[in-house]
């Protein structure tokens, strides 16, 4: 776990050495959208069936939520229902028209048309517990048509490495690899 640790801190202090980040307030309706940037977020929206609280109200309060950021692109991990999936796609149609699901909760909505798309699930691995297996994790994958050409996004929901379980770390650190080894490959679009 310690080794794991250390290379997951190296790498993102990498990242934070070669990324500039900038943080955007909201877009208001009187502010021109800018087609040099594309603004992507992420969202964990935890819509696990029984056992979140509050999944409707949740749920309803998302889109409107989502709308006031005005993202382009908003990749949605732990929407694990076609009736969750379906709201969301519904509640954003006006401000992200288009977009992607994949198995596994992942769902992509942007608002320039996917090309293409494509959910790969992660091996399966002894250290799993019953809940991982059941979640049928994976990277989804779609190419967007933007108006500075074609761009990928990909998306992941890993296993929950707890602890210092070495089986749990060992199936997280085996899907964090095959997230790098797919980025690696994919050097065609930005």
């Amino acid at each position: 776990m310690r080794r794991f640790t250390l290379l997951f801190l190296a790498l993102g202090a990498l990242v934070l050495q070669t990324c500039q980040f900038v943080v955007y307030p909201a877009r208001s309706p009187q502010r021109a959208r800018d087609p040099q940037v594309l603004s992507v977020a992420t969202f964990n929206a935890w819509l696990i069936p029984i056992v979140a609280k509050r999944v409707g109200s949740r749920l309803a309060a998302m889109p409107r939520a989502i709308a006031g950021v005005d993202p382009d692109i908003v990749c949605f991990q732990e929407v694990w229902t076609d009736a969750a999936s379906n709201a969301l796609v519904r509640g954003l149609r006006d401000v992200l028209p288009h977009h992607a699901r994949g198995r596994g909760g992942l769902l992509i909505c942007s608002r320039y048309p996917v090309r293409s798309s494509r959910f790969t699930q992660f091996p399966v691995h002894p250290g799993l517990s019953f809940e991982e297996l059941l979640a049928g994790k994976g990277i989804l994958e779609a190419v967007l048509e933007t108006p500075q050409g074609d761009v990928r996004v990909l998306t992941a929901h890993l296993a929950l490495a707890k602890g210092d379980d070495p089986e749990l770390t060992a199936a997280y650190e085996s899907q964090l690899a095959l997230l790098i080894s797919r980025l690696e490959g994919l050097r065609d679009l930005p």
